[in-house]
């Protein structure tokens, strides 16, 4: 298949009913489980993101580990940004246990990439780290 076709075959997944347009359903039909939003509204994004890289590299062999590198990226994200706006995983862990998620996230997601790419997810590890560096 063409890569033109694979990008828009991941893209529209990660965006449709089983990604980002599936959590902001459960998002506002009331979900509890907010990973299970974080993970379907924000971190699908970033999948899509990380998935389509590879697929441009013609780095199919990558796709598993870049989509669960994308999704450990979104997590931090959306941790990150409630903490930074006092709502979601804040209000749920409280300030020190969001923190601490959020540090256990970004040490994890960090040591796979290093794994994956090594040198040469310089990018990648410093988008994460400007993440994580919003809290610190």
């Amino acid at each position: 298949e063409s890569e033109v076709v694979d990008l828009i075959r991941v893209i529209a997944g990660k965006s449709g009913a089983e990604g980002m347009v599936g959590g902001q359903v459960l998002d506002i039909t009331g979900e509890r489980d907010l990973e299970k939003v974080s993970l379907l509204k924000t971190a699908a994004l970033f999948e899509a993101c990380f998935m389509s890289g590879g697929i441009v590299a013609k780095r199919r062999d990558l796709l598993a580990d870049l989509e669960r590198a994308g999704r450990n990226t979104g997590l931090l994200f959306q941790i990150v940004d409630d903490i930074l706006d006092r709502d979601g995983f804040y209000e749920l862990l409280g300030e020190d246990r969001a923190r601490r998620k959020a540090e256990g996230v970004y040490r994890e997601a960090l040591e796979a990439l290093e794994n994956l790419l090594g040198s040469e997810g310089a990018e990648a590890k410093r988008l994460l780290e400007m993440i994580y560096l919003r809290i610190s």
